[in-house]
């Protein structure tokens, strides 16, 4: 007899194949997730709504590469980028807005930027800003290789560069650089800007890693906390910093050892501290054995936390969607199939999980009962959008998905 799961991949599947010969209305799509974590806070917060009770396929499209960032959104449009190309999407029905050809061996691996009218889109060392409506080229800069996405805040971005380890502002307008300082060895970004402050994670090779709080204007450092690593061995140093969020004068940081971290913004200093402890991955234990090597495990927090409703949302490497209150408590946690590696979106009457398992969730806020899930074809690591009634998320099958359903 067949299993649950492979059931469920069953419908998954054939929902793709009869999508487009199903029609369905169409409803205008005005709401906006411009960026990574929707604000530049990052904290993957909206009040919009998704889909909460039942859903189903709207659209998708093919990006001819296995696609890891979250679309974004704006003005009727998605947009999204893949091994050859990055398109702009008409939101509520699929058609293609425009596109742009990419020089020969660029591709879009982040989430890009949309802002007064212009759309940023980082190619490993590019950053390449074209015209939002008609898809025109605007302007051209390298800062360096690895460029995270960027993150959008009055006029400015602000972005990290993977390889050297530091943060740049750039004008919106014409991509020239304002400042630059180096928070690390490397950069893991994105970065996160809370009032007046850019909070910069900083990844260091043979120590733990600090997050760094630069003023807004002008990059200079106001404070830097290291974070104490759970694991330090002579063959592997923990406790570099995966992401940063913010939200009510506090920033969540994620670190590759497993915990979660709450400072205040304003001088970095400790709230509480969260990490769920080693992990049993096994069958025994009732989880599933995916990792390669069942057993005692610790795996990472990989994305910044969403914060919203009063809670902060983790996706954890050991397969669980952690809610915690604002003291650090977990309020519920909701076991996947696999990892979760991507930041969650909190909107109104749902949390939208991404896993590795190739499924999206939808999730009751208050309790972590599944409201439903839906089977791609590939791993899900990038943040989902959610805007009027939709849930746009992209996969590593190479698709888009537009989704929606009944409230």
């Amino acid at each position: 007899m067949p299993s649950r799961r492979a059931l469920l991949s069953t419908v998954g599947a054939a929902s793709v194949a009869l999508a487009g010969c199903a029609a369905s209305a169409t409803r205008r799509v005005t709401g906006r997730w411009p960026q990574f974590g929707r604000t530049a806070a990052n904290s993957g917060t909206t009040a919009a709504h998704g889909p909460v009770e039942t859903v189903e396929q709207r659209w998708r499209a093919d990006l001819n590469f296995p696609l890891r960032q979250s679309p974004v959104v704006a003005d009727g449009r998605v947009f999204l980028g893949g091994r050859d190309r990055f398109v702009a999407f008409d939101a509520a029905t699929g058609d293609e807005a425009w596109r742009q050809s990419l020089p020969e061996r660029q591709y879009v691996d982040t989430t890009a930027a949309v802002g007064d009218g212009t759309v940023v889109v980082p190619m490993e060392d590019v950053l390449r800003a074209f015209d939002a409506v008609s898809g025109e080229p605007l302007w051209t800069t390298r800062p360096g290789d690895e460029v995270a996405a960027p993150t959008l805040h009055d006029g400015t971005l602000y972005l990290e560069i993977g390889e050297t380890g530091h943060v740049e502002a750039r004008s919106l307008a014409d991509g020239s650089r304002l400042w630059s300082t180096r928070v690390g060895e490397w950069g893991p970004g994105p970065v996160a800007v809370a009032s007046d402050t850019v909070l910069a994670p900083g990844g260091r090779r043979d120590a733990p890693g600090r997050l760094v709080g630069l003023d807004v204007a002008t990059g200079e450092k106001r404070w830097s906390r290291t974070f104490d690593p759970e694991t330090d061995t002579e063959d592997r140093v923990d406790g570099d910093p995966t992401g940063v969020s913010a939200a009510g004068g506090r920033a969540y940081v994620g670190l590759d050892d497993g915990s979660v971290h709450a400072v205040r913004v304003r001088d970095g200093e400790p709230v509480w501290r969260f990490d769920p402890g080693t992990t049993l991955t096994s069958d025994e234990d009732g989880g599933s054995a995916l990792y390669g090597d069942p057993g005692p495990r610790q795996p990472a927090v990989r994305a910044p936390p969403a914060v919203g409703d009063d809670r902060v949302y983790v996706a954890h490497g050991d397969g669980r969607l952690y809610a915690l209150d604002t003291s650090g408590e977990v309020q519920w946690s909701f076991w996947a199939w696999n990892a979760l590696t991507t930041q969650p979106a909190v909107a109104d009457g749902a949390v939208y999980a991404g896993c590795v398992d190739n499924f999206l969730y939808a999730l009751d806020p208050t309790s972590g009962e599944r409201l439903w899930e839906f089977a791609t074809q590939g791993r899900i690591e990038g943040p989902p959008a959610v805007v009027d009634g939709h849930v746009f998320v992209a996969s590593s099958d190479n698709r888009l998905y537009a989704l929606g359903g009944e409230r």
